[in-house]
């Protein structure tokens, strides 16, 4: 029997361009299918938390918008969380953007969303600013002005998820 020859891995930037050429011709399942399997392949070689799995979300997270399939991308942010979490540290710009881009999708998505499922993305919100605001206040070179911002942010969300009963003080004698 004559040896097998294996096949030579193709450069991680050119994988990535034949499914950013998928996606622009608009086969965006076959994307999908495609960008799925250089998830686990990448999983496999470069371990579970990688740059490339950033990458890899991102591109996933365009094609499942793009079939409107808002609960995918959901999904893939929640996991792109997980990754920016566990492969950057708080004093890492990396992070802080990375959250910054989770916290605009959870922002957008509110508004097609039942009460109570809102109720649990304004709280997840609530948490990743409530980070970033840790990391806007460990460095110097942010300034007050974004912590001030994302302060701001946050009391609004905390005035949405915990309101406060009013309740009426005043009583007006009847004669």
């Amino acid at each position: 029997r004559p040896p097998r020859s294996t096949p030579k891995p193709s450069s991680a930037a050119s994988d990535v361009y034949k499914r950013q050429a998928l996606y622009r011709a608009g086969n965006f399942s076959r994307a999908l299918d495609s960008l799925k399997k250089a998830t686990i392949v990448s999983r496999i070689q470069n371990g579970f938390y990688n740059e490339t799995q950033i990458v890899l979300q991102k591109l996933m997270i365009e094609n499942e918008r793009a079939l409107k399939n808002w609960s995918a991308v959901d999904d893939h942010y929640a996991h792109l969380e997980v990754i920016y979490r566990k492969l950057y540290s708080s004093d890492d710009e990396k992070l802080e953007n990375g959250l910054r881009e989770i916290s605009r999708w959870l922002s957008f998505s509110l508004y097609g969303l039942s009460l109570a499922d809102r109720h649990k993305r304004m709280f997840r919100a609530y948490q990743i600013l409530k980070r970033r605001l840790e990391i806007a206040e460990t460095k110097l070179s942010t300034g007050r002005r974004k912590a001030s911002l994302l302060s701001e942010k946050l009391s609004i969300l905390e005035r949405e998820l915990y309101p406060i009963p009013v309740v009426n003080t005043s009583t007006r004698l009847i004669r």
